[in-house]
């Protein structure tokens, strides 16, 4: 990467919605460059979470196949807690099949699950710039310029 590069897109932050955002341009032929505070995408994040596996479709069918996915969840429950007190309740929903394909939702490790969704998008051609603190927007004439 040159200081003359030209980009359809510059994105910042390779979290899921940065990186799925370089992934869709980056696959319609988009010149896409990710910029990534962290040493690698999703070193930064210890959380985990809960993916929709439609999130994933909506980007390429399959691709939770193969993505880093952690378990597929099959049963539900919310729970309240206030103070000392917790309360748990099951939740079902008509039509709801734990053994449907593809499965409906899956637990994911963010670090790992942000590295990989970033991966696929340099697979289709973005560039993911890591290392870099973006503090501010430079805009001149109306547009970002840097």
């Amino acid at each position: 990467m040159s200081s003359e590069d030209k980009f359809d897109a510059i994105i910042v932050g390779a979290g899921p919605a940065g990186s799925a955002c370089a992934y869709t341009l980056a696959k319609a032929g988009r010149n896409v460059l990710v910029i990534e505070r962290g040493d690698t995408p999703g070193c930064k994040n210890v959380t985990g979470g809960r993916l929709y596996t439609y999130a994933l479709e909506m980007l390429d069918e399959d691709l939770y196949e193969e993505a880093a996915l952690e378990r597929r969840v099959t049963h539900e429950q919310i729970m309240m807690l206030s103070g000392e007190r917790a309360i748990t309740i099951d939740f079902h929903q008509p039509g709801f099949n734990p053994e449907a394909k593809p499965p409906m939702s899956f637990t994911v490790l963010r670090a790992v699950f942000d590295e990989w969704l970033a991966a696929k998008a340099e697979e289709k051609g973005a560039i993911v710039a890591c290392g870099i603190k973006v503090d501010q927007l430079i805009e001149q004439e109306g547009k970002i310029v840097g």
